[in-house]
C-alpha cells in the first residue's frame, strides 16, 4: 500500500499515546538549543508511544543541517517519531526528500513506498487505529467564484481520494472501518466554523485568526462520509491551541513547541497529548513545557 509506514503495537493496559509537537522553527541561531531541550523535556515527561512533528520544523536556508539536528535530538530518546511538513520547511529550495533523508534515523518512521515527495503516510496502531499524516502544502491561488484568491495550502482532492482508498483497503482486512486520527500543518478551512451553529465543545485558547485556505475541496465532508476520522490535529497558528467538535470530528491545534514568537511574545510553549483507546475513543489535552520539568 502506498504510504504505509508500518505498524506499532497497541499497549495492553493503557492507551496508545501520541505527543504532537508543532512549529519548532529551528532557525540556526542561539535559541536552537532551547528547542532541543524542550523536545527532550516534553518527550521524557509524557512518555509517548509516538511523537509527531506537525510542520515548520525549520525556517532557515540551512534546513537540511537543522533536520539533522532534529534527528540527533530524537536519537537521544527511544521512541518512534515522524513528521509532516509545514509551509516554511522547504521554502528555501530544499527538496522535501532531502529533508526527510536528513531526519532518517533508527526510530524515524516513514513509508518505504511513499505516496509522493510530500509527507503523506498512514500507520497502523495494532488492530485498533489508523494514524494519518498529510502534507497541507505551502500556498496557492484559488478560483473563488471566478476570482483568483491567494491562500494558504490545504489537503488536495488526490489526498482525499488516497485516504478513502486506504480506509477501504484496511476495512477489507479488518472487517470493519477503523477509527483514525489525522495530523497536518495548516488547519483545514472548516476550523473557521469553530463558533458556527453545529460546532460544539470549544475549549482552549484562541488568540489569532484561523489561517487556512479559503476552500477545502470537500475535505471535511469526505471525512464525515468515511466514518473513520475521530480527530484532526494541526499547528501553523502559534498562539491558538483550541479544540472543538463538528459532525463528530474533533479539530484541535497543537501547542506551539518552538522558539519563534510573534503576536504574543512569551506565550508558553508545549505540546498536545492524544491518547488512543482500543474502543475507538480518545482523549486529548495540552501539555505545557513548564509542567514537564
Amino acid at each position: 500500500m502506498k504510504g504505509f509506514a508500518g505498524r506499532l503495537t497497541m499497549p495492553r493496559n493503557r492507551p496508545f499515546r501520541i505527543l504532537q509537537l508543532t512549529d519548532l522553527h529551528y532557525m540556526d541561531n542561539s535559541l536552537d538549543p532551547s528547542v532541543d531541550a524542550r523536545i527532550l523535556d516534553l518527550v521524557r515527561f509524557a512518555t509517548p508511544d509516538l511523537v509527531i512533528f506537525t510542520g515548520d520544523q525549520v525556517m532557515c536556508p540551512t534546513a537540511i543541517a537543522l533536520y539533522g539536528r532534529l534527528r540527533a535530538t530524537m536519537e537521544q530518546l527511544s521512541v518512534p517519531w515522524t513528521l509532516v511538513f509545514g509551509n516554511h520547511d522547504a521554502e528555501h529550495g530544499n527538496a522535501k526528500s532531502a529533508l526527510r533523508a536528513a531526519a532518517a534515523g533508527s526510530r524515524f518512521v516513514w513509508p518505504s513506498d511513499p505516496v509522493s515527495d510530500d509527507s503523506d503516510f498512514v500507520l497502523e496502531i495494532g488492530d485498533d487505529w489508523l494514524v494519518f499524516g498529510l502534507d497541507s502544502h505551502n500556498d496557492a491561488t484559488y478560483d473563488i467564484g471566478g476570482t483568483p484568491k491567494w491562500g494558504y495550502g490545504t489537503i488536495l482532492p488526490t489526498q482525499i481520494e488516497w485516504i478513502g482508498g486506504v480506509l477501504r483497503s484496511c476495512a477489507s482486512h479488518a472487517g470493519r472501518i477503523l477509527p483514525s486520527v489525522i495530523f497536518q500543518h495548516i488547519p483545514p478551512a472548516v476550523v473557521r466554523t469553530w463558533d458556527d451553529p453545529g460546532a460544539s465543545r470549544f475549549r482552549g485558547e484562541k488568540n489569532e485568526a484561523v489561517c487556512a485556505a479559503p476552500i477545502d475541496f470537500g475535505y471535511h465532508a469526505a471525512l464525515v462520509a468515511n466514518k473513520s476520522a475521530k480527530g484532526v490535529f494541526f499547528g501553523h497558528d502559534h498562539v491558538n491551541d483550541f479544540a472543538f467538535e463538528r459532525d463528530g470530528i474533533t479539530y484541535a491545534y497543537g501547542r506551539v513547541s518552538g522558539q519563534h514568537d510573534y503576536a504574543m511574545p512569551g506565550f508558553p510553549k508545549g505540546g498536545r497529548i492524544v491518547d488512543l483507546h482500543p474502543d475507538g475513543t480518545f482523549d486529548t489535552y495540552v501539555l505545557l513545557h513548564r509542567d514537564a520539568r
